[in-house]
C-alpha cells in the first residue's frame, strides 16, 4: 500500500483512499457480529434457549465481548492456537470449534473478505473420542421404564420407542402428535442443517406415551420436564432396576456423583439402543431397514449406521451366542 508521501508525490491520492478503504473492509471490528449472531441466527433457529446461551458462551471464548477483534486477526493460526490453549477437554474442544464455525460462517455471508478458516481444519482439530455403542435388549429397557412414572416415564418411552434426540423431544407440541397414536413429528436440528421428519412409534411405547396423558392445545409443549429432571429419573430407575449400582455421594456437596457410575446408559444412548435393536430384530431387507431406522433417527444416510450400530450389533449378537452355546460346551467338556 502506498504510503501518503509516496502517494502525494506522484498525485495518486485517488489510489491511497482506495487503499485506506479496502484496510478498513478487512480490518472491520467482528467483535459486534458475535450479538448480532446471537438476535438474527440463533432466534430463528428451533434451538432450546439454554443452547443459545452455551453458543455464545463457546464464541466469546474466541472473542471477548466488548474488545475489539479485527477481522485480520480472524486466521487459521488465530483459531487453531485458541482452540488448543483452552483448558478443557477434547469434547469441549469440538463443541467450541462447533460454535465457532457458525459464527464464522455468519460472519463470511456479511464480510467477504473474512477466509474459510476451517478448511484444513481435519489437520488440527481433536479427533472424535470413540463412539459410544451402550445398549440394552427390549427387556432390559422395559424393565428400566416400570421403575419409572408420570412424564419421565412417557419421555424416555417415546425416545426408545422412536429413536428421536432429547432436543426434538422437548418441543413436541400437541400438534405434532399423529391422529393414529403411532406417529409424531420430530422437530431436530443438528448444526446448520434441519431434521424435521415424522417418526413411527413402537406399538409398546405408545402405550406407555398415551397412558394418562392429558392433552393440550396445540401449541402446547407435550413435556414441561427440564433435562436435568429426567436424567435423574431416568438414572435412579436404572439403579432400581438393578442394571448399575447406586453412585456414591460427593464429599463436598453431598450429591450423587453420576459421572463414575459403570454402565451408566445416558438418554442419548436410548437411540443407539433404539437402532441395534431393530439391525438385531430383522435379517430381511436389511438395505430398507436400515434407511428406515436412519429417517428414525434423523440422519442423512446410513452412514452412521453402517459405523457404528450395525458394528455393536453384530458384537452383541456374537455375545448371544456364546450365552447360547455355554451350556452346551459345558456339557460336552464333562461328558
Amino acid at each position: 500500500m502506498l504510503t501518503l508521501y509516496e502517494a502525494a508525490a506522484a498525485g495518486n491520492l485517488a489510489g491511497l483512499r482506495a487503499d485506506l478503504a479496502r484496510a478498513a473492509v478487512v480490518d472491520v471490528d467482528l467483535e459486534p457480529f458475535v450479538a448480532q449472531w446471537a438476535e438474527k441466527h440463533l432466534a430463528s433457529r428451533s434451538l432450546a434457549d439454554r443452547t443459545k446461551v452455551d453458543y455464545v458462551r463457546l464464541v466469546r471464548a474466541l472473542v471477548p465481548a466488548g474488545k475489539r477483534f479485527p477481522a485480520s486477526q480472524l486466521t487459521e493460526d488465530k483459531v487453531q492456537s485458541t482452540l488448543h490453549a483452552l483448558p478443557v477437554s477434547d469434547a469441549t474442544r469440538r463443541r467450541h470449534a462447533a460454535a465457532w464455525r457458525l459464527w464464522i460462517q455468519f460472519v463470511r455471508r456479511r464480510v467477504p473478505e473474512v477466509g474459510d478458516v476451517f478448511a484444513f481444519a481435519r489437520q488440527w482439530m481433536p479427533k472424535n473420542a470413540p463412539s459410544r455403542t451402550l445398549h440394552w435388549t427390549h427387556a432390559q429397557t422395559i424393565a428400566v421404564l416400570d421403575r419409572m412414572s408420570g412424564e419421565p416415564r412417557r419421555a424416555m418411552a417415546l425416545i426408545f420407542g422412536t429413536g428421536m434426540e432429547l432436543g426434538a423431544l422437548q418441543r413436541l407440541t400437541f400438534a405434532d402428535l399423529g391422529t393414529n397414536k403411532r406417529t409424531v413429528v420430530a422437530r431436530g436440528t443438528k448444526n446448520e442443517a434441519r431434521r424435521d421428519r415424522t417418526v413411527l412409534i413402537d406399538a409398546w411405547a405408545s402405550k406407555i406415551f398415551y397412558d394418562g396423558l392429558a392433552l393440550g392445545f396445540p401449541t402446547m409443549r407435550v413435556f414441561t420436564l427440564t433435562e436435568s429432571e429426567l436424567r435423574v429419573s431416568f438414572y435412579e430407575a436404572q439403579v432400581l432396576a438393578g442394571v448399575v449400582t447406586a453412585p456414591e455421594r460427593g464429599k463436598n456437596t453431598n450429591k450423587m456423583v453420576w459421572g463414575k457410575v459403570a454402565g451408566l446408559h445416558r438418554i442419548h444412548d436410548a437411540r443407539h439402543t433404539y437402532a441395534v435393536v431393530r439391525l438385531l430384530g430383522s435379517d430381511n431387507e436389511k438395505p430398507r431397514l436400515m434407511r428406515f431406522i436412519a429417517s428414525q433417527l434423523g440422519h442423512v444416510d446410513e452412514t452412521m449406521l453402517i459405523k457404528v450400530y450395525l458394528k455393536a450389533g453384530v458384537e452383541q449378537r456374537l455375545e448371544l451366542m456364546k450365552e447360547e452355546l455355554a451350556p452346551a460346551e459345558e456339557k460336552y467338556q464333562t461328558s
